[in-house]
Protein backbone atom coordinates (compact mmCIF):
# COMPACT_ATOMS: atom_id res chain seq x y z
CA UNK A 1 0.00 0.00 0.00
CA UNK A 2 1.50 3.02 -0.77
CA UNK A 3 1.49 6.49 1.17
CA UNK A 4 -0.64 9.89 -0.20
CA UNK A 5 1.21 11.97 -1.64
CA UNK A 6 0.77 15.86 -1.52
CA UNK A 7 -2.05 17.01 -3.72
CA UNK A 8 -0.08 19.01 -7.08
CA UNK A 9 -1.66 22.58 -6.92
CA UNK A 10 -1.54 25.28 -9.13
CA UNK A 11 -0.88 28.77 -8.99
CA UNK A 12 -3.21 30.35 -6.45
CA UNK A 13 -6.50 32.83 -8.78
CA UNK A 14 -8.51 34.57 -6.05
CA UNK A 15 -11.47 34.76 -8.17
CA UNK A 16 -14.41 33.10 -7.72
CA UNK A 17 -17.69 34.20 -6.15
CA UNK A 18 -16.89 32.56 -3.18
CA UNK A 19 -15.56 34.45 0.29
CA UNK A 20 -13.21 36.86 0.25
CA UNK A 21 -9.75 35.84 0.40
CA UNK A 22 -10.47 31.82 -0.60
CA UNK A 23 -9.88 30.72 -4.21
CA UNK A 24 -12.20 28.00 -5.48
CA UNK A 25 -10.46 24.73 -5.59
CA UNK A 26 -11.04 21.49 -7.47
CA UNK A 27 -9.78 18.43 -6.53
CA UNK A 28 -8.96 15.48 -8.48
CA UNK A 29 -8.24 12.25 -6.21
CA UNK A 30 -8.92 8.84 -5.40
CA UNK A 31 -7.54 6.48 -7.57
CA UNK A 32 -5.08 8.32 -9.17
CA UNK A 33 -1.16 8.64 -9.47
CA UNK A 34 -1.44 12.31 -8.12
CA UNK A 35 -3.81 13.91 -6.10
CA UNK A 36 -4.69 17.41 -8.02
CA UNK A 37 -6.21 20.62 -6.46
CA UNK A 38 -6.50 23.11 -8.93
CA UNK A 39 -7.71 26.86 -9.13
CA UNK A 40 -9.25 28.93 -12.80
CA UNK A 41 -5.20 30.23 -12.87
CA UNK A 42 -3.88 26.47 -12.66
CA UNK A 43 -6.94 24.69 -15.07
CA UNK A 44 -6.24 27.74 -17.40
CA UNK A 45 -2.46 26.85 -17.08
CA UNK A 46 -2.87 23.42 -18.69
CA UNK A 47 -1.67 22.81 -22.27
CA UNK A 48 -3.63 19.75 -23.22
CA UNK A 49 -7.09 19.38 -23.28
CA UNK A 50 -7.91 22.97 -23.41
CA UNK A 51 -11.47 24.21 -24.97
CA UNK A 52 -11.98 27.60 -26.00
CA UNK A 53 -15.49 27.90 -26.78
CA UNK A 54 -17.61 24.89 -24.98
CA UNK A 55 -20.79 25.87 -27.36
CA UNK A 56 -19.24 24.11 -29.93
CA UNK A 57 -19.47 21.08 -28.64
CA UNK A 58 -22.34 21.57 -26.17
CA UNK A 59 -25.11 24.17 -27.90
CA UNK A 60 -26.28 27.07 -26.03
CA UNK A 61 -23.81 26.82 -23.30
CA UNK A 62 -20.71 29.10 -23.52
CA UNK A 63 -16.98 29.22 -21.85
CA UNK A 64 -14.07 28.35 -21.88
CA UNK A 65 -13.16 24.94 -20.29
CA UNK A 66 -10.40 21.72 -19.91
CA UNK A 67 -11.14 18.23 -21.05
CA UNK A 68 -12.37 15.91 -18.32
CA UNK A 69 -9.58 12.91 -20.32
CA UNK A 70 -6.94 15.84 -19.92
CA UNK A 71 -7.25 15.80 -16.12
CA UNK A 72 -7.24 12.55 -15.62
CA UNK A 73 -3.96 12.10 -17.66
CA UNK A 74 -2.28 15.08 -15.62
CA UNK A 75 -3.54 13.04 -12.26
CA UNK A 76 -2.34 9.17 -13.86
CA UNK A 77 -5.01 7.38 -13.78
CA UNK A 78 -4.93 4.12 -11.76
CA UNK A 79 -5.88 0.93 -13.88
CA UNK A 80 -8.10 -0.43 -11.20
CA UNK A 81 -10.25 3.50 -11.26
CA UNK A 82 -13.58 2.61 -13.17
CA UNK A 83 -15.87 4.92 -11.46
CA UNK A 84 -15.70 8.68 -11.00
CA UNK A 85 -17.64 10.07 -8.11
CA UNK A 86 -18.65 13.81 -8.95
CA UNK A 87 -19.05 16.22 -6.06
CA UNK A 88 -20.93 19.46 -5.83
CA UNK A 89 -20.37 21.94 -3.20
CA UNK A 90 -23.68 21.51 -2.57
CA UNK A 91 -23.55 18.39 -0.30
CA UNK A 92 -26.56 17.51 -0.98
CA UNK A 93 -26.05 16.22 -4.44
CA UNK A 94 -23.27 13.74 -5.97
CA UNK A 95 -23.06 11.77 -9.16
CA UNK A 96 -21.25 8.12 -9.49
CA UNK A 97 -20.71 7.00 -12.92
CA UNK A 98 -17.86 4.80 -14.94
CA UNK A 99 -15.49 6.90 -16.13
CA UNK A 100 -15.91 6.37 -20.03
CA UNK A 101 -19.42 7.97 -19.34
CA UNK A 102 -17.59 11.61 -18.30
CA UNK A 103 -13.93 11.06 -19.82
CA UNK A 104 -15.21 13.49 -23.36
CA UNK A 105 -16.96 15.90 -20.63
CA UNK A 106 -15.30 18.96 -20.21
CA UNK A 107 -14.55 21.40 -16.68
CA UNK A 108 -15.85 24.68 -17.82
CA UNK A 109 -14.30 27.46 -15.35
CA UNK A 110 -14.43 30.51 -17.17
CA UNK A 111 -17.03 32.99 -18.86
CA UNK A 112 -15.69 36.43 -21.14
CA UNK A 113 -12.53 36.56 -19.44
CA UNK A 114 -13.83 36.08 -15.70
CA UNK A 115 -14.27 33.38 -13.22
CA UNK A 116 -17.88 30.95 -14.36
CA UNK A 117 -20.37 32.84 -11.95
CA UNK A 118 -22.54 30.88 -9.78
CA UNK A 119 -25.39 32.19 -12.44
CA UNK A 120 -23.58 29.91 -14.64
CA UNK A 121 -23.05 26.79 -12.16
CA UNK A 122 -19.48 28.27 -11.37
CA UNK A 123 -17.30 28.43 -10.27
CA UNK A 124 -16.69 24.88 -12.21
CA UNK A 125 -19.22 23.25 -14.20
CA UNK A 126 -19.31 19.89 -15.99
CA UNK A 127 -20.40 19.37 -18.91
CA UNK A 128 -20.53 16.44 -20.40
CA UNK A 129 -22.00 16.68 -24.10
CA UNK A 130 -24.55 14.00 -25.17
CA UNK A 131 -24.76 12.15 -21.77
CA UNK A 132 -27.76 10.81 -21.74
CA UNK A 133 -28.94 11.65 -18.20
CA UNK A 134 -29.00 15.94 -17.87
CA UNK A 135 -27.92 15.44 -14.04
CA UNK A 136 -24.80 14.23 -14.89
CA UNK A 137 -23.78 17.76 -15.78
CA UNK A 138 -22.79 18.97 -12.45
CA UNK A 139 -22.43 22.62 -11.35
CA UNK A 140 -20.67 23.94 -8.60
CA UNK A 141 -17.77 21.05 -9.06
CA UNK A 142 -15.80 20.58 -6.46
CA UNK A 143 -14.68 17.07 -6.83
CA UNK A 144 -14.04 14.20 -9.28
CA UNK A 145 -12.69 11.00 -7.01
CA UNK A 146 -11.83 8.29 -9.31
CA UNK A 147 -12.61 4.80 -7.35
CA UNK A 148 -12.79 1.19 -7.79
CA UNK A 149 -16.70 0.81 -7.60
CA UNK A 150 -19.88 3.09 -7.82
CA UNK A 151 -20.60 5.48 -5.18
CA UNK A 152 -22.62 8.00 -3.37
CA UNK A 153 -25.32 9.03 -6.06
CA UNK A 154 -28.05 11.25 -5.59
CA UNK A 155 -29.64 11.82 -8.46
CA UNK A 156 -33.41 11.80 -9.57
CA UNK A 157 -34.68 8.53 -9.49
CA UNK A 158 -37.76 9.50 -12.11
CA UNK A 159 -39.18 12.45 -13.78
CA UNK A 160 -41.11 13.20 -10.70
CA UNK A 161 -38.71 13.50 -8.28
CA UNK A 162 -36.71 14.92 -10.74
CA UNK A 163 -39.18 18.09 -10.84
CA UNK A 164 -39.34 18.35 -7.08
CA UNK A 165 -35.63 18.81 -6.88
CA UNK A 166 -35.63 21.78 -9.29
CA UNK A 167 -39.04 22.98 -8.19
CA UNK A 168 -36.90 22.77 -4.28
CA UNK A 169 -33.93 25.00 -5.58
CA UNK A 170 -35.94 27.34 -7.05
CA UNK A 171 -37.48 28.47 -3.67
CA UNK A 172 -35.56 30.68 -1.15
CA UNK A 173 -34.08 28.61 1.68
Amino acid sequence: MSSPSRPETGPRSDAHDGPPGAAARLEVLGEVERALVLDRTALAAMEAGQVADVGALVPEKRGRGVRVAALLERAGLKPDAVHVHIASSDPRFAVSVPIDEVRAGIVVYELDGAALPASSGGPFRLLVPAHPDECVNVKALARLELARASGRDTRPKDDAEHARLHESRRKPH
